[in-house]
C-alpha cells in the first residue's frame, strides 16, 4: 500500500518548532544567496547596459581607461577632416575625470565627472533629463540619481538648486539625470570648458564618436586606426564596457563562492535537523515498515518532508530578497543597484530545492539500512 502524502504534512505540523527551525534556517541562507546573486547581476548589468552600439570611444594612444586618457585638441580638428566623419558622424570631445566631491556635512567621496557640451549630450541616448535641465554655462551641474548614494546623502538632499563642491569650487545643481541600470546614474555632468578650467586641463579625456549605422562606424574606425597623424586608441562602447565587465569577474567569483558557502551551510543545517527528526521517530518509521509500507515509500516521505520545508524557506527567502531590487549601493568610484529578476528568484528557489535534497539524503540513507527489529527496540 502507498504511504499517503498527508503523513508527511502531519509530521511537519506535529513538530512545529523543528519545522520552523528548518524553514527559517533555509530562508536566511537563501536570502543571503539572493543578495549575492543580485549584487553580481547589478554589477554586470550596469557595465553591459551602459554601452551604445553606434558609439566609438577615442582615447589617447595606449590608454585602457577613459579616466586616464588625454586627447590633444589638434586631434579633434584632424578627426573632423576625415571623409568618413563627414557622413553624418557626430563628435563630442569630453573630459572624464575622477574627482573628490562633497555635499552637505558628509565627507568628500570619489565621483566620476563628465564634462561635455549640452548640444552633444544626445550622443548618450540612454541618458535623459528627469528634472530640470542640462548644465549650459558657469558652475552648473546635472547629477545622476546615484551621486547622492556616493556622497552618503538621500536623493532629496541633492535636488535642483542644491550645491555640491569639487575641483576647488561650488557648483549649482540644475538638473537630475535618468539612465536606469547604467553607469551614468552615478556621474556628474558639467559644462566642458568650465570643468576643464576647474581641473586645470588643456586637453580632453575622450572623444565620443556616433555614427548613423554600423557600416559608417567601421569606416570611421578604420580611418582612425590607419591615420599616422592621429595616434589614438579606438574602441567601440560595446567592447569597452564588455572589457569593464571582465574586470568585475573577481568580484563575481567572490559572490559565487559566498553563495556556495551559504548553500553548503544551509544543506548541513538541513541535514542535521532532518537527521535528528528521523532519529527522534525511528520507532514510528519502523512501525510503518511493519504495517507493510514499502521502504522506498517511507524514504520518499522523508525526502518529501525535507524538500517541502526547504522550498517553503526558499520561497520566503526569495520573497524577502525582492525588497533589495533597485536598492543602491556604493562600489569603487561609482554606485549600482541590486537587481532581483526572475533568474535570481528562480536560482534562489532552485538552491532551496538543492538544500532540501542534500539535507534529506543522509537521514534517508540511514532509514534504508534500518531493520524493523532494531527500530522497534529503539522505542523501549
Amino acid at each position: 500500500m502507498k504511504l499517503p502524502v498527508s503523513y508527511s504534512i502531519r509530521s511537519m505540523l506535529n513538530r512545529p518548532s523543528r519545522s520552523l527551525m528548518t524553514s527559517g534556517g533555509v530562508a536566511i541562507a537563501i536570502f543571503l544567496s539572493v543578495t549575492m546573486l543580485a549584487l553580481g547581476k547589478g554589477l554586470s548589468r550596469t557595465a553591459v547596459s551602459s554601452a551604445e552600439p553606434l558609439n566609438l570611444i577615442v582615447m589617447s594612444y595606449g590608454a585602457v581607461s577613459q579616466e586616464f586618457s588625454a586627447v590633444e585638441p589638434a586631434y579633434i580638428r584632424a578627426m573632423a577632416s576625415l571623409e568618413s566623419v563627414g557622413n553624418g558622424v557626430e563628435l563630442s570631445p569630453e573630459l572624464y575625470i575622477n574627482t573628490m566631491a562633497q555635499a552637505g556635512k558628509q565627507p568628500a567621496a570619489a565621483v566620476l565627472t563628465r564634462g561635455l557640451r549640452s548640444e552633444t549630450a544626445g550622443l548618450h541616448p540612454k541618458v535623459r533629463v528627469a528634472e530640470g535641465r542640462l548644465p549650459e554655462r558657469g558652475s552648473e551641474v546635472a547629477l545622476g540619481p546615484l551621486v547622492a548614494t556616493r556622497l552618503g546623502l538621500d536623493a532629496r538632499q541633492l535636488g535642483i538648486g542644491s550645491g555640491i563642491s569639487f575641483e576647488g569650487q561650488q557648483w549649482e545643481v540644475v538638473g537630475i539625470l535618468a539612465a536606469p541600470g547604467t553607469a551614468y546614474e552615478s556621474e556628474i555632468w558639467a559644462p566642458l570648458e568650465e570643468l576643464m578650467a576647474a581641473a586645470r586641463r588643456d586637453d580632453y579625456s575622450i572623444v565620443i564618436t556616433r555614427a548613423a549605422d554600423m557600416a559608417t562606424l567601421e569606416d570611421v574606425r578604420f580611418d582612425l586606426d590607419t591615420r599616422t597623424d592621429i595616434r589614438t586608441t579606438v574602441v567601440s562602447e560595446t567592447e569597452y564596457y564588455a572589457r569593464e565587465s571582465e574586470r568585475l569577474k573577481p568580484v563575481l567569483a567572490v559572490c559565487s563562492i559566498m553563495t556556495l558557502l551559504l548553500v553548503s551551510g544551509g544543506a548541513m543545517a538541513g541535514m542535521n535537523t532532518m537527521f535528528n527528526s528521523v532519529m527522534g521517530r525511528i520507532n514510528e518509521l519502523a512501525v510503518l515498515l511493519l504495517l507493510g509500507y514499502r521502504r522506498f515509500e517511507v524514504v520518499g516521505g522523508i525526502m518529501l518532508e525535507g524538500l517541502t520545508l526547504c522550498l517553503l524557506g526558499g520561497l520566503l527567502g526569495s520573497a524577502t530578497g525582492l525588497l533589495l531590487s533597485g536598492v543602491p549601493m556604493k562600489f569603487s568610484m561609482s554606485a549600482f543597484r541590486f537587481v532581483v529578476d526572475r533568474d535570481v528568484l528562480l536560482s534562489g528557489i532552485g538552491l532551496a530545492a538543492l538544500i532540501g535534497v542534500i539535507g534529506s539524503l543522509v537521514p534517508s540513507l540511514r532509514l534504508r539500512r534500518l531493520s524493523i527489529a532494531a527500530g522497534l527496540r529503539t522505542a523501549k
